[in-house]
């Protein structure tokens, strides 16, 4: 599978710093339709029915790399310090980037999407073996300004970690760093949390990424500023939760089915 090119161009202009030029691309690339797997479970169906997602920290996610994607040169990181002061030792810059590195880590909040519905994997794994459901969004309408919009991110999948070593040069002055003054290290903090390898690159993930310096166990509920287009439900799914599901449907004025394979007259792998 190759990534798509707007992609990689994507996170270079973050990387060097070109903030207005990635947020155009972006925009222009956000998929008319991104998708959300459930389980069938209460608390899950009562949270699509308050129109929010639950949101985790990457601690609990499958990939043990996960926000973790990317490295550093400290031999380079210390000749940028040695070029641009020498009043403190070195490395307490570096510990002081390592402190910054850990913060964005330890407090960043993650929501998952997908831009395929016809993700079999998906359908096992997240929907319970197709017991549970799929909820269709349409983003791409969101101004610019919508706050959503700007946290809505696609992942990156690369064969190796993503050097990360400029932008921190660029962002981590070695007096405000020292200082512990405040740096600009969000859209750093956005590149941390969107490179994952290469063996997950069939789940075409998108994810709402935020950052609130609020530490917290477990996870917390995100409103979302669009309701759902359509409901869909696995083709394994009890008849009394299809119910249940149809009257959510209704409530939130959306569409609702139950997928179904195609025929053996059909030729695409696709549930329909």
């Amino acid at each position: 599978m190759t990534l798509d090119k707007w992609k990689l161009d994507y996170i270079d202009y973050l990387h060097s710093g070109r903030l207005d030029e990635a947020i155009n691309l972006k925009r222009q690339n956000i998929p008319s339709k991104l998708y959300r797997f459930e389980k069938y479970e209460k608390n899950r169906i009562d949270t699509l029915l308050r129109n929010s997602i639950y949101v985790s920290h990457p601690d609990n996610f499958d990939d043990p790399y996960d926000a973790k994607g990317y490295y550093w040169n400290e031999i380079d990181l210390q000749r940028c310090f040695d070029g641009k002061t020498r009043d403190v030792p070195v490395e307490k810059y570096v510990k002081e980037i390592k402190k910054i590195v850990q913060d964005w880590f330890k407090n960043c909040w993650i929501g998952c999407f997908t831009e395929d519905m016809n993700n079999f994997p998906l359908w096992y794994y997240y929907a319970d073996k197709y017991t549970g459901f799929c909820v269709e969004y349409d983003f791409s309408c969101l101004p610019q300004h919508n706050l959503f919009q700007q946290r809505l991110q696609p992942v990156i999948y690369l064969k190796q970690k993503f050097n990360l070593t400029l932008s921190l040069e660029a962002v981590c002055d070695p007096e405000k760093v020292i200082n512990n003054e405040p740096v600009p290290s969000y859209w750093l903090h956005i590149i941390g949390n969107l490179i994952k390898n290469e063996s997950w690159e069939f789940e075409k993930e998108w994810r709402y990424v935020s950052y609130d310096g609020i530490t917290k166990e477990g996870g917390k509920e995100v409103n979302l500023p669009v309701k759902p287009t359509h409901i869909y439900c696995g083709k394994d799914m009890a008849e009394e939760n299809y119910e249940v599901m149809l009257k959510a449907a209704e409530s939130l004025g959306c569409e609702c089915s139950k997928i179904r394979l195609n025929s053996f007259e059909d030729r695409e792998f696709i549930v329909c």
